[in-house]
């Protein structure tokens, strides 16, 4: 499986959608437990935090999930979950478009969930 998380209500205050996680080649199972960004030794994809709009150095921190952070008006953050034939050969660290480069020809299904903050 692989996991994206974008938020394209980001634009009209960053210019750009703000990519929270990208995950790759995790193994089929019923939940993504609390943390799992953390735990997990998978390919993990640069966030948006690595962007040179913003002044973070954080390695860790921008090759992991980086919780959301809205503004004070309703926001929505998208979340895909792609089933995947066979594992990516991406490596931590990857960019999005790599990413979606990978997924080209090997997604059997995805789901896709709005998750609205207030």
């Amino acid at each position: 499986m692989a996991i994206s998380l974008i938020d394209y209500d980001a634009v009209p205050r960053t210019g750009f959608p703000f990519i929270h996680w990208l995950a790759a080649n995790i193994p089929v199972s019923q939940e993504i437990s609390a943390d799992f960004s953390r735990r997990y030794k998978g390919p993990q994809g640069q966030n948006s935090w690595m962007s040179r709009f913003y002044a973070l150095d954080d390695s860790y921190f921008m090759d992991h999930y980086a919780g959301p952070n809205p503004p004070e008006i309703p926001h929505r953050y998208t979340l895909t979950m792609y089933a995947l034939s066979r594992n990516t050969t991406l490596k931590n660290g990857f960019y999005y478009n790599e990413f979606l480069d990978q997924l080209e020809n090997c997604v059997l299904d995805e789901a896709r969930l709005q998750i609205l903050a207030l």
